[in-house]
Parts: structure tokens; C-alpha cells; sequence
């Protein structure tokens, strides 16, 4: 071999060399995936968990996985959390539902980054909605995490408002911020009650829809009134309304929790303003303002039409 092609063969290794240097240093070092950006270095995703299972519904929204970020160094610097949504806005005529996943990770310095997976929503609010991850998700705390104010996700050319996505968004990575600081508390009833209340169930209650009463021990009443109905495009589903009163007959809330709720979950909050006209009345006041509010427009009329017929309920099977 001459002088020259032996240097030519030298110089073509060390270029190669150089070159499997470069991209074993850019593959280990440079920030590509959603879970690198959430921590702004190259992490791996190690012993996932599951912490909530999917539901068999057409709308839920779930903290589904958790995993370790654990860096190529062998080096855990943090958690994270998938998230899945899933709900009645489809992107296009072809999709029967929307879907939403994120990736919540919280470093070992507590700071909060969210990053989009899927995003498959209206499509007049999908830049709204990303704009709304990014805002108000990067390097925050959870005292951020838990005062996020609504945000409306519509295109304003689109003559709509659409603050269902975002704020499906905003509970649930609440949700899963507080499941990893211990703080989350799946118990409605403690905000009226206190933590030490007591529930005694009245066995010798018999109602129709109204299917539980309870005593809560010198504090007041639940009633469980529960009823199935039309939510969307045909499809029928029970929901369970809980019935919160003091020890004096009054309403102190009108719940709707999770585990009772099959109807459209990104529409719930539309009826919070209207159960909320029930504050502070009797049972026997019930229906007078179910009437006075027949007309009323909430956004999810199907569900309104629902509580309606339970509120009803509710005022005929306890007071008869």
C-alpha cells in the first residue's frame, strides 16, 4: 500500500471515528423527547406503575402510568405522570371521540413541567389548548399548579368559547401534582364535614332513585339519588347526585363525584353554576326552582334534563 493511500485510509478512519464520537455524544446529551424537554436533559422512563386503569366509557380522565426519570448516568431526577382524557371532542368527522395525553413531570427541586403527547380536540381550540400547556405548566410550583384560572382554548374567529379542554387539563394535572406530594384527598364530603366526620347509613330508608340516606353524626344528612339518561348522540349513562345537608335540612352542596358520573365528564362543570341556585334551601324548596329554572341553557342539557328528573325525585321520595 503507498504512503498515500495508507494516510488517506488513517485520515478516513479517524473521520468515522470522529463522527460515532459526535453521535453518541448528540444521542446522550442533546434533549429530543417530550420526557427529555421535561426535565431539559436526556432522561429514560423506568418501573412504571399503574395508579389508575382506564375506563370501558367514552369519557374519563385519568393520571393512568407513573415512572422514575432516570438519566443515562444511572441518576433518578424526578417522577412522572401520563395522563389520558378523553372526551366528546373529536378533531375531525372521522374520529368518534377526542383524546388528550400529557406527561407531568416533577423534579427532585419540586418544579412542574407538562408536555403534550396527543392532542386531538376541536380543532378551532387546539392551538389555544397548547398554548395553554406551555403558559402556564413550565418550571412551576404547586401553589401554581393549584390556582390555574379558567382559560378559554377557542380560535376567536370560531365565535365559541371552550374552556372544557383546558380545564379537564387543569383538574387533572392538579390531580396527579397531589397525588405525588400526598395532598390529594379522594373524599368530597371532608370540605362540608371535617376530616373526622362520622356516616351512618339509614337501613330503614326506602326510596326508588333516592337509593341511600345517611346520618352524618351531628352534622347532618346525604342522600344518594341516582338515575340514567341520554348524554350525547344517543348514548345513555347513570350518573349519582349527592345530596349534602346540615343539621338543620339545608343544602350545603350538590356533588357529582367521579365514580358516579357516566355522563360526558368535560361538560360536568357546565352544570355547577345551576346546582349551585340549590345552596342553602330545604328539600321542600327544591322544586320551585327546578321549575323557575326550566328554561334555563347550560351547555349540557341532556345532563341538566337528568339532575332535574333526580331532583324531582329527591322531593317526592324523602318529603312524601
Amino acid at each position: 500500500m503507498k504512503k498515500q493511500e495508507l494516510w488517506l485510509l488513517i485520515n478516513t478512519i479517524i473521520v468515522l471515528l470522529v463522527a460515532v464520537g459526535f453521535i453518541l455524544i448528540y444521542s446522550n446529551a442533546v434533549v429530543k423527547t417530550p420526557e427529555d424537554r421535561l426535565f431539559g436533559r436526556v432522561v429514560e422512563l423506568t418501573n412504571e406503575a399503574v395508579v389508575e386503569t382506564l375506563p370501558n366509557t367514552n369519557s374519563y380522565a385519568v393520571v393512568h402510568l407513573s415512572y422514575d426519570a432516570v438519566t443515562r448516568s444511572g441518576e433518578t431526577i424526578g417522577k412522572v405522570y401520563n395522563l389520558k382524557i378523553k372526551n366528546g371532542y373529536n378533531f375531525s368527522s372521522d374520529e368518534n371521540f377526542g383524546e388528550i395525553e400529557l406527561l407531568v413531570g416533577i423534579g427532585k427541586d419540586n418544579l412542574i413541567n407538562v408536555e403534550i403527547i396527543t392532542l386531538k380536540q376541536s380543532s378551532w381550540t387546539v392551538k389555544g389548548i397548547q398554548r395553554f400547556v406551555y403558559d402556564r405548566y413550565q418550571d412551576v410550583l404547586i401553589a401554581q399548579v393549584e390556582n390555574v384560572p379558567a382559560y378559554d382554548a377557542a380560535d376567536p374567529d370560531a365565535g365559541a368559547t371552550a374552556t372544557d379542554s383546558t380545564g379537564a387539563i387543569r383538574d387533572l394535572v392538579k390531580k396527579a401534582v397531589q397525588m405525588h406530594f400526598g395532598t390529594f384527598v379522594d373524599d368530597p364530603y371532608i370540605e362540608f364535614y371535617g376530616e373526622d366526620y362520622i356516616l351512618v347509613e339509614d337501613t330503614t330508608f326506602s326510596g326508588t332513585l333516592v337509593t341511600n340516606k345517611y346520618t352524618v353524626e351531628g352534622q347532618g344528612t346525604v342522600y344518594l339519588v341516582t338515575g340514567s339518561g341520554e348524554y350525547y348522540d344517543g348514548n345513555e349513562a347513570s350518573i349519582t347526585l349527592h345530596v349534602l345537608l346540615d343539621s338543620d335540612g339545608e343544602i350545603l352542596a350538590l356533588l357529582l363525584p367521579d365514580d358516579g358520573y357516566g355522563h360526558t365528564k368535560g361538560f360536568r362543570s357546565r352544570n355547577d353554576a345551576y346546582l349551585a341556585e340549590f345552596i342553602g334551601l330545604t328539600i321542600g324548596q327544591v322544586e320551585q326552582v327546578v321549575n323557575d329554572n326550566d328554561d334555563l341553557t347550560t351547555g349540557a342539557t341532556n345532563t341538566k334534563t337528568l339532575i332535574e328528573v333526580l331532583l324531582r325525585a329527591l322531593v317526592s321520595e324523602v318529603t312524601a
